[in-house]
């Protein structure tokens, strides 16, 4: 007990030696040497396949051992399918980033595709929207070209901006050939504009809005905060009392898409089930009715600390 005392006493010395030590860098050392610090650091890690802890799990693009989505192609291979990630709605992002953490102000697309080094050629049986990208490490320039064949009929596309998807609307029952030259093409899995089917819902568009809590539309009115979705939405059903699974955004995600409980949902950039190694503060509250946080190191663990550990804060 005297030792567990004098360990906590120690810990926390060290905190705050730790703490003034950063204030300290924070203040005389200017950002741009930071910056050039954690780029080299991140550079050497990549190079040596290692994980850098300049870097978290919830910075995509880059992943955790500093390589970039937008470049690796794919940057994700899961069950059969190939993932590809392309920067959307930004110009001249390729040719001005110089550090790592500033792709983290740009929107990325992310579809499920596969890469042609030379044609890409199939057949459609309806009318179909097919998404195309001409990937370039060295520069996202409006300079791209695609070739696309038609039946015996060539058009030609130029201008479009390398590194992006472009959405090509194609005829129905053709046979049609893709190519750009001189450089390879990722191709999405093609759209139906037309669905026939008639016993299912011809098209799920999830939204998910990160930060968006429960507590401002205590405040003010539904259709004044978001009059356009709440317009959208007017003729379906709109729950207000749904509960988040964690209390930030990692674990949510992953939760939602899986349809499984947090602490089951698996991390996808480094396949850890997340509760083992993460360290995932959820939000509960104790007998004494305060906000309080426990580690969920394992599902056993949680289960036995928390009464009603699925009890979480709004979202």
């Amino acid at each position: 007990m005297i030792y567990a005392k004098v360990s906590i006493r120690e810990e926390r010395r060290n905190n705050k030696l730790m703490k003034h030590v950063i204030n300290i860098v924070r203040r005389y050392i200017p950002v741009e040497i930071r910056l050039l610090r954690e780029a080299i650091k991140i550079y050497i890690y990549r190079k040596l396949n290692r994980r850098s802890n300049a870097i978290g799990p919830k910075e995509f693009p880059i992943d955790l051992k500093g390589n970039v989505a937008l470049y690796t192609h794919p940057f994700l291979e899961n069950n059969g399918n190939k993932y590809f990630a392309q920067i959307y709605g930004a110009d001249k992002v390729t040719d001005t980033i110089i550090h790592q953490r500033g792709y983290l102000h740009f929107i990325t697309e992310v579809i499920t595709g596969e890469i042609y080094k030379e044609e890409f050629t199939f057949t459609t049986s309806n009318e179909v929207i097919i998404p195309v990208s001409i990937p370039d490490k060295n520069t996202d320039k409006r300079n791209g070209k695609l070739i696309v064949q038609v039946n015996n009929s060539l058009f030609e596309m130029r201008g479009l901006k390398k590194n992006s998807f472009h959405y090509l609307s194609l005829p129905a029952k053709k046979n049609i050939t893709i190519n750009s030259p001189s450089n390879s093409i990722i191709t999405g899995k093609p759209i139906i504009k037309k669905s026939h089917i008639t016993t299912n819902k011809k098209l799920v568009i999830s939204i998910f809005i990160d930060g968006l809590g429960a507590e401002i539309f205590n405040k003010k009115d539904f259709s004044t905060i978001m009059p356009n979705t709440s317009n959208y939405f007017s003729d379906g059903l709109i729950f207000f009392n749904g509960y988040a699974n964690a209390n930030w955004t990692l674990p949510s995600v992953p939760s939602t898409r899986a349809k499984r409980l947090t602490f089951r949902c698996v991390k996808s950039s480094s396949a850890v089930p997340i509760g083992r190694r993460l360290s995932i503060r959820s939000q509960t509250r104790s007998s004494s009715r305060k906000i309080t946080s426990l580690p969920a190191r394992s599902p056993r663990r949680l289960k036995r600390s928390v009464s009603n550990p699925y009890r979480f804060a709004h979202h």
